[in-house]
């Protein structure tokens, strides 16, 4: 109900706690434009979020938890997501040579399409859990576990297609 009340609240949120989200975010992952973004997002969270329930008292606390998953998020996707070739600016994740990247292709073409559509988008078109959960009308826990399942699948395919090289 917040929103009522005062036409501008999102703004004196930002003005109260923008720094200070951005700080928390900054010490946890020690990049500036990263954790501007982070808190950027928290923000637009504590929007719909108040937009979508009217009625719900948030807590500066509130915000904190959302700043904190969206690190650990970006925390596990950075750890997760290979590094981009200084190069070429390509994604490189399993090795640069043309053959490698052929043997992905192979083994991508034999998942399920919504395996390829959700490791795409997570690993190429670089999309966070919670846009790819927008995209394909799922909750966050369903893509996770879509992630974890098609992660899997693509490792268990690639040792098949590799078992006979020892």
């Amino acid at each position: 109900m917040v929103h009522d009340m005062d036409p501008h609240w999102l703004d004196v949120w930002i003005y109260q706690w923008g720094d200070k989200m951005t700080q928390y975010a900054y010490l946890q992952i020690h990049d500036r434009e990263w954790a501007q973004d982070i808190a950027q997002e928290a923000f637009f969270r504590l929007y719909r979020y108040q937009e979508e329930h009217p009625d719900a008292i948030l807590t500066v606390g509130w915000l904190y938890t959302v700043t904190k998953n969206l690190v650990r998020d970006a925390q596990r996707k950075k750890s997760a997501r290979p590094e981009r070739s200084v190069r070429t600016g390509s994604w490189e994740p399993l090795g640069d040579s043309m053959a490698t990247r052929i043997e992905v292709q192979q083994v991508l073409n034999t998942l399920r399409a919504k395996d390829r559509e959700c490791l795409w988008l997570f690993y190429y078109a670089d999309y966070s859990i919670q846009q790819i959960a927008e995209r394909l009308h799922l909750s966050t826990a369903g893509v996770r576990t879509r992630l974890h399942r098609a992660r899997q699948r693509f490792a268990t395919q690639w040792g098949r297609s590799h078992e006979h090289e020892d």
